[in-house]
């Protein structure tokens, strides 16, 4: 998040988009795909936050009504990991797409969720099949709508649900 967008958004009526997940894209690591904070006890796993962008943003006085924040209703799967903060090679198996499981597909039957309150971010990790899946539980999710409330954006929009 960085560009003209802080310039152009005080000449627009226009809204501003800011996708709060997949932010561990182009990670190496076994990470949180939708972390609105950063993780002080493990950082590589959150390279990414929704928060540092949104202070970056109503610090260059951008109306937090302008902002829509976009937040995942979907899993995003990491394959032959040893857990979180490690090396991963290629992602599960997804119930319609290899590394994706829609919401209603979790939380995955006998593995443990993992929330981290920090970083306000969850996951699963199955040791047998070495695969890690990154997902909002409900208590990550009603901590990030507590969140959103008090920011007041202009919307917020759910995505990556395909069935």
């Amino acid at each position: 998040m960085a560009g003209r967008q802080p310039t152009l958004s005080l000449s627009t009526d226009s809204c501003m988009s800011s996708r709060a997940y997949q932010l561990s894209d182009n990670s190496t690591l076994a990470s949180h795909q939708a972390n609105f904070f950063r993780s002080t006890s493990g950082p590589a796993v959150t390279p990414f936050d929704t928060q540092t962008g949104i202070k970056y943003y109503l610090s260059q006085n951008v109306s937090s009504a302008k902002f829509v924040l976009g937040v995942p209703i979907y899993g995003r799967s990491f394959g032959a990991t040893d857990g979180l903060g490690n090396p991963f090679n290629g992602v599960g198996k997804g119930p319609w797409e290899a590394g994706i499981y829609d919401y209603k597909d979790l939380p995955l039957s006998g593995v443990v969720d993992n929330y981290d309150d920090v970083s306000c971010a969850s996951y699963k990790y199955d040791a047998t099949t070495r695969e890690l899946v990154s997902y909002d539980t409900i208590e990550a999710a009603k901590r990030k709508a507590t969140w959103i409330q008090e920011m007041k954006p202009g919307g917020i929009v759910m995505g990556g649900q395909r069935r």
